[in-house]
């Protein structure tokens, strides 16, 4: 599949298709092109955070959230959620994205302040038994 210049081919659940590139079309008037992975750009309407174009510290990744035009980027400790104690005292080992895992602040789904400012608690595992803080989108 060949795609027009300023588009990109990429793999969807649909098969392939073209899709544009921001860095090379730019975005509409009140959003902003921001990397989403190493070869894939994205506009967005809203963007809290700044990884990956700040890489994070050794043993951390960037974790990403965009729904619906609004993306939160943040780093956080790697885990791997089968082996206990693999995040510090106070964290959750939860899912980072489909394939990964990531430490997050441990909050009460029962105490609405038991996260930092900006942040919202959250179910962070596939059983929706932990709950950690996660970075919250501006409305």
């Amino acid at each position: 599949m060949s795609c027009p210049t300023g588009y990109l081919c990429r793999e969807g659940a649909d098969g392939p298709g073209c899709v544009p590139d921001c860095q090379q079309l730019g975005c509409p008037q009140g959003q902003q092109c921001k990397r989403i992975t190493e070869s894939r750009y994205q506009c967005l309407e809203s963007v809290v955070g700044t990884c990956p174009e700040t890489p994070c510290a050794e043993g951390e990744r960037c974790v990403k959230r965009v729904v619906r035009g609004r993306g939160v980027f943040w780093c956080a400790r790697s885990c791997n959620p089968l082996l206990p104690n693999g995040c510090p005292a106070g964290y959750v080992c939860g899912q980072a994205s489909r394939t990964t895992s990531a430490c997050f602040p441990q909050c009460d789904p029962h105490d609405l302040d038991s996260c930092d400012e900006g942040w919202r608690c959250g179910t962070v595992s596939e059983d929706m038994t932990l709950w950690g803080c996660n970075l919250a989108p501006h409305p």
